[in-house]
């Protein structure tokens, strides 16, 4: 799901460019290929450039630091200025947004505010398991193939834990926000943002992602495509894993008719029963689907076909909405 959801990264630097006013953001800075945290945007860009700069390679230079407030809501956001140098002599522009993430909910300044109380959000996902099989029996009968039965998968998020992308967009024609665990190397907080139950004839797996092994990760992206003819109006990833399984799914909605969501904030709430039917391969990591299993061996596995989604921070989630 990571190289799904990271395609969009380039349009939104340069749309981010188009809308940039000057700020003075504080806190700590990542960048996309740098490893650590950063105290200044400019420490942040350095240690992008020395990351992107390999030997054999074109080469780069960093004209401008070009500074994006998030006046509402939301983390301040730095696109560096770089110029790749090709063979030949030609250059190009090529901006790199960096981002001022720290742990738990925002001001709206866009600054950190650690000790506000943690927003819970439950997105709940159902539709069809494409093929699949329940090798130890947990949503039945042992061995049974799961193929075309119903199934509900429930993530919850604590916007408290991992780290955020809320960019500001402007008038930008794609946005997205994001939440997403930061990595035991992290100095802030390690911990996962979410978990994942999973239910399939009526019967509930195991809690996903609450391991405390080190093990446990997540992540939701958002994407809202605002304008010109994209295939579809808003798309959505989930992720959540530990050491015995994880629970993957991508929604999108099409063009046709008006869009369940317009707002790119994952947290704002939702719903959805006209997705697009997006059938997952059996093949491959990147496939739509479940894997639960034990320190031995897969319990049960499949691959899902998503039919609604609901975001809601009610405790027990929300009923997705009927057709548009």
């Amino acid at each position: 799901m990571r190289s799904r959801i990271h395609v969009l990264i380039a349009s939104l630097a340069f749309a981010l460019l188009l809308c940039a006013i000057p700020a003075h953001a504080q806190g700590s800075w990542t960048t996309s290929h740098a490893k650590g945290v950063y105290d200044s945007a400019a420490a942040a860009c350095d240690a992008e450039l020395k990351a992107i700069s390999k030997p054999g390679g074109p080469s780069y230079t960093l004209s401008r630091i070009v500074s994006v407030p998030a006046p509402t809501s939301g983390i301040a956001t730095a696109v560096c200025g770089f110029t790749v140098h090709l063979a030949g002599g030609y250059s190009q522009p090529y901006p790199m947004p960096v981002y001022n993430w720290c742990s738990g909910a925002f001001s709206q300044s866009g600054y950190c505010a650690p000790h506000r109380p943690s927003r819970i959000v439950t997105v709940t996902v159902t539709g069809t398991v494409a093929s699949g099989r329940d090798v130890a029996g947990i949503f039945g009968r042992r061995g049974a193939n799961l193929a075309g039965k119903n199934f509900t998968v429930v993530y919850t998020f604590d916007d408290a834990k991992g780290a955020q992308q809320l960019p500001d967009c402007g008038q930008s024609p794609v946005c997205y926000s994001q939440i997403a665990s930061l990595g035991a190397e992290s100095p802030l907080d390690t911990s996962s943002p979410g978990t994942a139950v999973l239910q399939i004839d009526g019967r509930a797996s195991p809690t996903i992602g609450n391991a405390t092994d080190g093990s446990a990760g997540a992540e939701l992206r958002k994407t809202i495509f605002g304008c010109c003819n994209y295939p579809m109006t808003y798309q959505m990833g989930l992720e959540v894993h530990d050491g015995r399984g994880y629970a993957r799914v991508g929604v999108r909605d099409t063009t046709s008719g008006p869009p369940a969501t317009t707002n790119p904030d994952w947290r704002s709430a939702f719903s959805d029963a006209r997705l697009f039917r997006m059938v997952s391969s059996a093949n491959g990591p990147g496939s739509d689907g479940f894997s639960i299993g034990n320190d031995r061996a897969v319990q049960a596995t499949g691959t899902f076909i998503a039919e609604t989604i609901c975001v809601s921070e009610q405790p027990n989630g929300c009923a997705p909405a009927g057709q548009r």
